[in-house]
C-alpha cells in the first residue's frame, strides 16, 4: 500500500515538472498543427470560445464539420454569405425574412401591366341576365387581363352565335387580330350581343374609353324582345386578339 502511494506521488511530481520546466514549456509552445496527427483532436479537446475563424484555413471547413443547428446568423459576418455559398434547393421561404427583401432590380415596372403584344390572344368569361322585361336590355362588362394598346373597333365585336363569322371567329379561343369574338354557351330570349370599345358609336362617352391611354376592356349589351314571360340570359367565353 505504501509503495502504491509513493508511486502516485512520484507520478504527480513528474507531471508537474514536465509542465513547469522551461524546456518542456518551450516545446509545448512550439507545437503546431503539423505536429498533430490528423483526426486526433476533437471538439472535446478545445476550450469553449478559444477557436475563432482565424484558426481555420480558408475553405478548410465544410458543412460536414458543423453539427446541425449549431450555426446561427450571429456566427456569420454581415455580407459574408452569398448565393454561391448556398446549395441549390436548400433554402425555403421560411428561411427568408420578407421585410429584408426590396424590389427585384428587373421588376421596376412590375406594378404596371404590360400591354398584350400585337397578334397575341387572351380569353375570359362573360355572363348577362335579367328579370322579366319587355323590350329592355341586359349587359355585362369585360376587363382584359392585359390591356390592349389600341381598342377593338365596335364593329369587330362579334356575336359568333347570332352572326357566325368563321373567317374572324373560327371557334372558342380564337379571334382574328383586332377582333373580339363571343362564343355563347347559352343565348336565350335576346337579340344579338353587341359592344362598345372605341367610343365611336357612343361619341358623348368616347373619353371614357381613352383616358387611360390603353384599352382595359369593353361593355356588352343585348336587347330583349318585346313580349311577356321573357327570361333573357347569355353566357360563354370571349377571345380577343390584339390589333
Amino acid at each position: 500500500m505504501r509503495t502504491r502511494i509513493v508511486t502516485v506521488l512520484l507520478g504527480a511530481a513528474l507531471a508537474f515538472l514536465l509542465v513547469t520546466h522551461p524546456v518542456v514549456a518551450e516545446a509545448a509552445r512550439k507545437i503546431t498543427g503539423r505536429d498533430i496527427k490528423n483526426n486526433s483532436v476533437t471538439s472535446a479537446d478545445i476550450r469553449n470560445g478559444s477557436l475563432t475563424g482565424k484558426d481555420v484555413k480558408n475553405q478548410g471547413l465544410t458543412g460536414g464539420d458543423i453539427k446541425i443547428g449549431t450555426l446561427i446568423s450571429a456566427d456569420v459576418k454581415d455580407n459574408n454569405l452569398r448565393g454561391k455559398d448556398v446549395r441549390d434547393d436548400t433554402l425555403t421561404g421560411a428561411d427568408v425574412d420578407e421585410s429584408t427583401l426590396g424590389r427585384v432590380p428587373s421588376a421596376a415596372t412590375a406594378d404596371a401591366l404590360s400591354v398584350l403584344p400585337s397578334g397575341e390572344s387572351q380569353s375570359g368569361m362573360y355572363s348577362m341576365a335579367g328579370g322579366e322585361t319587355d323590350g329592355g336590355y341586359i349587359g355585362d362588362g369585360i376587363t382584359f387581363p392585359r390591356p390592349l394598346a389600341e381598342p377593338i373597333e365596335d364593329l369587330n365585336i362579334i356575336d359568333a352565335v347570332a352572326h357566325p363569322d368563321p373567317a374572324n371567329c373560327p371557334g372558342a379561343g380564337q379571334a382574328a387580330p383586332g377582333y373580339l369574338c363571343l362564343y355563347s354557351n347559352f343565348h336565350d330570349d335576346i337579340f344579338d350581343i353587341y359592344g362598345y370599345s372605341d367610343g365611336v358609336w357612343n361619341a358623348p362617352h368616347a373619353a371614357a374609353y381613352d383616358h387611360l391611354g390603353v384599352s382595359v376592356g369593353l361593355t356588352l349589351y343585348a336587347q330583349v324582345p318585346s313580349g311577356t314571360d321573357r327570361r333573357p340570359y347569355a353566357d360563354g367565353v370571349w377571345t380577343v386578339t390584339a390589333p
